[in-house]
């Protein structure tokens, strides 16, 4: 059982309570949390599902008679319920997550304050979307009162649901050839879909036409530049592998590094067989199987006619994509 969490600073279930309104359940004589009458306290509403996310609404009852805390979380094989210790363990997991993201980002952006918890009152509701799930993943959507000292005094509530498989609109490659003046080929491969693409950026021998073969992510081939005025005056430029969701004006608003792996690419009865077994840098499994047809594009004249000007913004947006912001 754990938490399916990349940013934990954004996600809805964030850490234990550290001040929450007092509770009308009573305390056993062993100091434990008397459980509150079982009732139905919560509804879920899930909506817009798709490969990797949804939107998840949670409506608590006017007779819930404490705070509430709610989260989303794997449905392991086999696992069809969740009871307090479970929902204690993810409060942990929450917890823990949210301290290794405040660690490791106070120096960079030493104005976010810490945020320890997310509580909301009886009758409310609170809502979420929900883009870098897993595809074709089953999932708990859970929810349970909290008293003064954190402790769940609520039967935990929950629903599950399961994303779509994953489905591409299109598949595209790119030939920038010689990209690195180091006599290699440089191939992009961009997997779309819906608004979440994919980019594998692989370095094959001189002279190849397609990217037939067997390629290794080693963590080196990925990068984030600064953009400049004269190029883009709101975020930065991903080069390498990675994935992440893009806006309506083609910039990603949020992305996954992808840092190794391995990126297997055979040819058979005039279909490609991509086999990608790669992790980004959250740690986040990124795990294609596609077989169909690619557009293969040839776009080696347009990066060497680009890359006389001196300027990265004109190379053409399928090699250098824009970030609103950096990491």
């Amino acid at each position: 059982m754990s938490f399916n969490i990349r940013r934990a600073f954004t996600t809805v279930a964030i850490a234990l309570a550290m001040v929450i309104t007092a509770t009308s359940c009573a305390k056993k004589e062993d100091n434990k949390p008397e459980i509150c009458p079982t009732a139905e306290y919560f509804t879920f509403d899930i909506t817009d599902i798709s490969h990797n996310g949804a939107k998840i609404t949670v409506t608590a009852s006017d007779e819930l008679p404490v705070d509430w805390y709610w989260g989303v979380a794997y449905a392991e094989e086999g696992e069809d319920s969740l009871d307090n210790n479970d929902v204690a363990d993810l409060m942990q997991e929450s917890w823990e997550l949210m301290v290794e993201y405040y660690e490791t980002t106070k120096e960079e952006y030493p104005y976010v304050d810490f945020v320890s918890s997310l509580l909301l009152p009886a009758n409310s509701s609170d809502s979420y979307t929900f883009d870098y799930l897993d595809p074709a993943t089953r999932y708990f959507v859970w929810a349970c009162g909290l008293n003064a000292e954190g402790e769940v005094v609520t039967t935990v509530e929950y629903t599950t649901f399961t994303t779509d498989e994953l489905a591409f609109d299109s598949v595209t490659c790119y030939n920038f050839g010689d990209f690195y003046y180091n006599g290699t080929t440089n191939f992009l491969i961009d997997f779309y879909a819906g608004n979440h693409v994919y980019t594998l950026e692989l370095i094959a021998p001189a002279g190849s036409v397609t990217p037939v073969g067997e390629y290794s992510i080693d963590g080196t081939q990925y990068a984030l530049l600064p953009g400049g005025e004269e190029e883009d005056e709101e975020g930065a430029y991903l080069v390498g592998s990675y994935h992440g969701t893009l806006d309506e004006d083609d910039y990603f608003i949020d992305y996954g590094l992808i840092t190794e792996g391995t990126v297997s690419i055979k040819r058979t009865n005039a279909k490609y067989q991509i086999a990608v077994r790669c992790t980004d840098d959250y740690g986040v499994p990124v795990v294609l199987d596609y077989v169909g047809d690619m557009e293969i594009v040839d776009a080696s004249e347009d990066y060497a006619a680009a890359a006389k000007s001196g300027s990265r913004a004109v190379v053409t947006p399928n090699h250098f994509r824009r970030v609103r912001t950096a990491k």
